[in-house]
C-alpha cells in the first residue's frame, strides 16, 4: 500500500464517491512533500514508484528550498519554481498553480 501527502482523483475514477479509506489505485496526480529527512533521492523514487503504479504526474513539492519538481510518464522530471505554472498533463486541463502558490498559504 502505497499513500501520497496529496491526491488528486479524476471523479469519473471514483466508484462512488470520495472511499473512506484507500483509493484501489493511484491518484491521477500524486504530490510528495518533502520534509528534512527526505534526499533527492528519496523524493526520485517515491516519483518513480507513482509512475511505476500509473500515476500521470507526481509533483515533489521541497518547501525548504520553495521549488517543485514534476514528473510525468516518458518526459524528464521539471524543476518549477515562482511564478511559472505547475504542469497537470491530461489529467486535470482546467487546473492552473503556480509553484509559488504552494507555499504562501494563509
Amino acid at each position: 500500500v502505497m499513500a501520497s501527502d496529496v491526491a488528486l482523483v479524476r471523479r469519473g475514477r471514483l466508484p462512488q464517491g470520495v472511499p473512506n479509506d484507500f483509493l484501489d489505485g493511484p491518484p491521477d496526480l500524486a504530490i510528495e512533500i518533502a520534509d528534512a529527512a527526505d534526499d533527492a533521492i528519496a523524493l526520485q523514487a517515491r516519483a518513480c514508484r507513482w509512475l511505476e503504479a500509473g500515476s500521470a504526474m507526481v509533483w515533489c513539492v521541497d518547501p525548504a528550498e520553495r521549488r517543485v519538481v514534476a514528473w510525468a510518464p516518458d518526459a524528464r522530471p521539471r524543476l518549477v519554481t515562482g511564478a511559472s505554472p505547475l504542469p497537470v498533463g491530461a489529467a486535470f486541463p482546467g487546473l492552473v498553480l503556480a509553484a509559488e502558490e504552494c507555499f504562501d498559504v494563509a
